[in-house]
């Protein structure tokens, strides 16, 4: 009898240590991969008013699966169904659906086959067109049995289905560009968009500054670009001008490179003969707005005093 008490809480300690030893390396001992759901997701997308938008239907975790249907009730006054196609997963089997003609907020589609599909991917898309006056969230919830998802063996899936959105947003019918402060560059110059502003309008007739824009159209070669800013697929251009030459050196009224007393020569000499005298550069340093011999008094102050005179 003492024996099989020892021979019992050997056994005990033995199961103890076990779990205790599962549970410290993270594994959960009743755990079965098997036994984990398939996740069928209707996708939540964004598409714009008077557009068709796709929403796919994926699956992932897929133990096999040889039949579903789904009814998915949407918006019917600012959505209309234009098809529901076959997912890139299912290349074998009957597919049908009910989308032509469909006004009812409810629409359904189906797929069966006499073998398992495997793998995960795409079960099918649904397109709607969105209405103009769509504007905001518009949820696809789902609708089934669970024996409408099975496998060959006819035997319910085990699964999750999670319902799809589409977000609305207007598209604007056009642009309107404030062009930055800087137009005319040198050739190893970047484009600098301060000061700029783009207002997008719409058919409601609002409108609102927008900063969700790409730019396109500047390269560094010489000459006109017209740069082309675009919202949504809505577009507007303003133009600048590159110069041929690399950016001057501020100050270097004469171009060699430093900035001496010879450039407040040059600059003085300028005012009295500017076609004899070229200069390569706005030169209204003191920014009083007129080029004259105050400016090249500002150059030679600035050779001597660079903290105080400042040349920008």
């Amino acid at each position: 009898m003492g024996h099989n008490k020892l021979n019992l809480r050997r056994i005990v300690g033995s199961g103890l240590a076990l779990l205790i030893l599962v549970i410290l390396s993270g594994i959960a001992p009743l755990a079965k991969a098997e036994d984990d759901p398939a996740i069928i997701a209707f996708g939540q997308v964004t598409g714009y008013s008077g557009e068709e938008v796709c929403v796919p239907v994926t699956i992932t975790g897929n133990p096999g699966l040889a039949s579903f249907r789904f009814r998915v009730a949407y918006d019917a006054e600012k959505l209309t169904p234009v098809a529901v196609e076959q997912g890139t997963l299912l290349t074998e089997g009957a597919f049908f659906s009910n989308e032509e003609g469909n006004h009812t907020g409810t629409l359904t589609f189906l797929w069966y086959h006499t073998q398992d599909v495997q793998g995960d991917g795409e079960l099918a898309v649904i397109r709607f067109l969105v209405a103009p006056t769509a504007d905001g969230d518009y949820p696809l919830t789902v609708r089934y049995f669970p024996d409408d998802i099975s496998n060959a063996a006819l035997e319910t899936v085990p699964h999750t289905v999670q319902d799809g959105s589409i977000h609305v947003e207007q598209r604007p019918t056009h642009i309107a560009i404030k062009p930055p402060d800087k137009l005319c560059y040198w050739e190893d110059e970047r484009l600098d968009l301060t000061g700029m502003t783009v207002t997008a309008y719409y058919k409601d007739g609002t409108a609102k500054e927008v900063s969700d824009y790409t730019v396109s159209g500047f390269d560094a070669f010489p000459g006109e670009k017209e740069i082309v800013i675009t919202v949504q697929g809505v577009s507007a251009t303003f133009t600048v001008t590159v110069l041929e030459g690399t950016a001057p050196i501020p100050g270097d009224v004469n171009a060699d490179g430093e900035i001496t007393s010879d450039d407040a020569e040059h600059l003085l000499n300028y005012t009295f003969f500017p076609s004899l005298y070229p200069v390569n550069q706005n030169c209204d340093f003191n920014g009083d707005g007129l080029v004259d011999s105050d400016d090249a008094v500002y150059i030679l102050n600035h050779t001597f005093f660079p903290e105080r005179y400042p040349l920008k």
